[in-house]
């Protein structure tokens, strides 16, 4: 009886079980669909501009949002506690960025750089729980790589005259679609690190022969971009990467260095020294020639060493040796000669004492002072640029601090910037537990990753390369991989046992992130597209259409401030074709401006202007002086003050306010001794990188303003 009852039963599991089986097939499966969809991404990414404008890296973050919510309905496991340090380092500082956005000067920059920090740890979170294997380990990193080979191409292609895309060259150095040369050449390096990682894991030998070659493209490439910053910081993670591969990998390490090397040297002034005698095919064959002898040193190496013996290979490895120093010797003695002058030049511009280093010194000492006033959460993304004028020693123009460090440290505070550190922590203990555990293949591909991210981490303390969303995925991507390493390594063992939420929770939480992601950024993307097309429209004279179209587009991002002093602008013209009730909406658009960006001085001067029209002249000229104070070594800026003061004393003349009008126009005469005394703080350093109009020049305009105020107050 037993038997006859308990066979439904068992049947009843053996069901169950099959589903359970099925089911976990359908979610391996569905894992591995989230593999290929993050593909295109790290692909795309740098040819885009490198996603430094928010028109491309709007559509990335939705990209990035429908991934992670595939992966989120699919994975079923419960949330546990993680042992890696790099996880909690992570989403801290996504939380840091969110929470100086309640704070931030600039609206749409705090909310922005929340966004980012959210698209990059994602990549890393998806990276690390999707890579499951080194054979997807190595299909991710060939994607990256044929990017970056693709990317270095199009930048030979510009450079070389044989076709043109927007920023492709700039003052004769290589930036490709990325359109920044500094942040093209850490990128293409990194890319010529992950190539030479590549060419010892591969087995088969013309794999291994093609991609040595396309690692000579990618690294000519990058020399072409010619960085400063990347020249000193590559060799310094090269030997990172060297001494932590593993000790059957170092020989092929240093061979390919060498089939790369050589002919780099051989050609590298040939290549990016142009002529106009010679047309472009002339340097494509040259370029031919250095991949064709990368291919063949590299197949040369392979060859004699699986065909020679012990004794064979140590003679071999001498003989690479006396090449290796032959080589470096040569570059050090004839390397003006054999270089690129314009890889020599930007060698021996660099000293403490270059004008682009003491500039950046500038910069980090302003934004301590930032951080000084704004010590635990920062003053939010985008912050430095809103706010940077209001601390500068001296004029110079820079949207970005140029280093990523003291970026994060001015826009999250001692909170966002300690989290940050504590990231950096994490991937060296994740990346030293790897070495000491992992297979030999493991070791070779994330200690490759980790290395590659130390040059990138270098080079972005000393540059704004991060600011790119195609640099910063790169940088989480490797991230990424290290921690998939740990997973396929370690399992279980990465994790405290008690798990946090269950699956449904965990699900529902991944989720929301997912949608809300997703519909901020398809919001402010279809902001972007509203926008171009108000502009096209008002262009046309269109002007009714224009603003209905900036109106719909303020609606779905009412943050940016642009968008919001164009609208006023617009209805600033509206008014001026007699439509009165247009001069308080101008007024009303212009105060949402300054609401959203607090610190930028020129979204005051538009609020200055909107009062005048409003015959608010009061708060017009509460407003200029705040703008000007906002900027206190920008001498345009005393100039619009000098005709604002003018402008509002006729308005007070024809009311018959003569006394008003005589404070006023006291005022502008007293303006150049206010710009003697702004320029007396200037020390010789300053005076010397002062970049605009020096305040206590002689200056035309501001004199004409001076003789209206003279020609006003004998009125009086």
């Amino acid at each position: 009886m037993a038997k006859v009852k308990s066979g439904p039963k068992s049947a009843g599991h053996v069901d169950k079980g099959r589903k359970d089986v099925n089911s976990k097939r359908l979610r391996d499966k569905g894992v591995d669909a989230v593999f290929y969809l993050l593909l295109p991404l790290l692909f795309l990414a740098p040819f885009f501009r490198g996603l430094f404008f928010y028109e491309e890296l709007n559509v990335a973050h939705m990209y990035t949002a429908v991934i992670a919510g595939v992966y989120f309905y699919l994975n079923r496991d419960k949330l546990r506690f993680s042992k890696s340090i790099m996880d909690y380092a992570g989403a801290g500082l996504v939380i840091a960025y969110l929470l100086s956005s309640f704070v931030a000067v600039s609206s749409r920059g705090g909310i922005g750089l929340v966004m980012k920090n959210l698209n990059y740890f994602l990549v890393y979170l998806l990276v690390a729980q999707v890579v499951k294997n080194t054979d997807q380990i190595k299909k991710i990193l060939i994607t990256v790589f044929t990017s970056g080979v693709i990317v270095a191409l199009i930048g030979l292609g510009n450079f070389f005259g044989s076709f043109e895309t927007d920023g492709g060259v700039l003052d004769g150095l290589i930036c490709s679609t990325i359109q920044y040369h500094n942040a093209t050449a850490i990128f293409l390096f990194a890319i010529g690190m992950l190539g030479l990682a590549l060419t010892v894991y591969f087995k088969d030998g013309f794999a291994r022969t093609l991609t040595a070659g396309a690692t000579y493209v990618a690294i000519i490439t990058a020399m072409g971009a010619g960085s400063r910053g990347a020249l000193l910081v590559t060799p310094i993670a090269m030997l990172i990467q060297f001494l932590g591969l593993p000790r059957a990998d170092k020989e092929k390490y240093f061979y390919t260095v060498l089939a790369v090397t050589v002919p780099l040297v051989i050609t590298s002034k040939s290549v990016l020294t142009l002529n106009v005698e010679n047309s472009d095919s002339y340097y494509w064959g040259i370029l031919f020639l250095g991949f064709f002898l990368s291919c063949l040193i590299q197949f040369g190496f392979d060859r004699f060493i699986n065909l020679s013996g012990k004794t064979k290979r140590g003679y071999i490895l001498s003989t690479g040796a006396i090449v290796a120093v032959a080589l470096a010797a040569v570059v050090v003695v004839k390397g003006a000669e054999i270089m690129p002058a314009s890889v020599v030049d930007r060698v021996k511009e660099f000293n403490l004492q270059n004008n682009n280093v003491l500039d950046r010194f500038n910069f980090y000492e302003d934004a301590v002072k930032v951080v000084k006033d704004h010590p635990v959460l920062g003053v939010g993304g985008g912050g430095w640029k809103s706010i940077y004028r209001s601390y500068q020693n001296y004029w110079y123009d820079t949207t970005e601090v140029h280093s990523h460090f003291f970026q994060v440290l001015v826009e999250t505070g001692a909170l966002g910037f300690i989290l940050y550190l504590l990231l950096w922590l994490g991937l060296l203990i994740s990346s030293i537990r790897l070495l000491r555990s992992a297979s030999p293949e493991m070791k070779l591909l994330t200690w490759t990753a980790f290395s590659t991210a130390i040059g990138i981490g270098m080079h972005s303390a000393i540059d704004f390369t991060l600011s790119l969303g195609a640099i910063s995925i790169l940088l989480w991507f490797l991230m990424g991989l290290v921690r998939a390493g740990e997973e396929q390594t370690f399992g279980n063992d990465n994790y405290f046992s008690t798990p946090v939420f269950d699956t449904g929770i965990r699900k529902i939480i991944g989720i929301i992130i997912s949608v809300v992601f997703f519909a901020a950024s398809a919001s402010f993307f279809w902001s972007t597209l509203n926008v171009n097309k108000a502009i096209d429209t008002y262009q046309q004279g269109d002007l009714e259409g224009a603003i209905a179209t900036m109106e719909f587009a303020v609606k779905l991002d009412p943050y940016t401030t642009k968008n919001l002093t164009d609208l006023s602008i617009m209805y600033t013209e509206k008014a001026s074709r007699g439509d009165v009730g247009a001069i308080s909406q101008a007024l009303s658009a212009s105060e949402k401006a300054v609401q959203n960006d607090s610190g930028d001085g020129e979204v005051r001067w538009h609020l200055a202007k909107a009062y005048y029209n409003s015959r608010n002249m009061e708060k017009g000229v509460q407003t200029a002086e705040e703008a000007v104070n906002l900027a206190p070594f920008v001498t345009r800026g005393y100039i619009q003050l000098a005709m604002y003061y003018n402008a509002v004393a006729q308005f007070y003349l024809q009311a018959g306010d003569k006394e008003t009008a005589h404070i006023l126009l006291e005022k502008t005469l007293a303006i150049p001794e206010r710009m003697k005394m702004q320029a007396s703080k200037l020390d010789e350093e300053g005076r010397r990188l002062f970049k605009g109009t020096p305040l206590d020049a002689p200056n035309g305009e501001l004199d004409k303003m001076l003789a209206e105020a003279r020609g006003l107050l004998s009125r009086l």
